[in-house]
């Protein structure tokens, strides 16, 4: 089973701001994919909704949360895992899932 881990960021408004600086700051790096709210929603017109670039050549997500919290941003970091296989069940347990629900490890 091959699966991709992908650092992932969650801003309030400033992702495209924040990606636009990482971006200028390394060499090997570029904005690969950026998709915005529309009027509908659910997050502010024109924030994005999710985007992608790359980083010295490591790939990493970001989002504008259209959620409100007592943070602008998190200096936390969130892991995206992108099961190749398609069947999410099977990616969990590959990877302790049922361990962590069942000892909460």
């Amino acid at each position: 089973m091959k699966t991709k881990i992908t650092p992932f960021l969650m801003f309030e408004g400033k992702a495209e701001e924040a990606m636009s600086f990482y971006v200028s700051l390394f060499p090997d790096s570029r904005v690969v994919s950026t998709n915005h709210y529309g009027k509908d929603g659910p997050g502010q017109e024109g924030t994005v909704q999710l985007a992608v670039f790359e980083v010295a050549g490591l790939r990493v997500m970001c989002i504008d949360s259209p959620a409100k919290h007592a943070f602008s941003f998190t200096p936390s970091v969130s892991l995206f895992v992108d099961c190749i296989t398609g069947n999410y069940s099977a990616c969990c347990l590959a990877f302790g899932w049922e361990r962590r629900e069942k000892t909460g490890c």
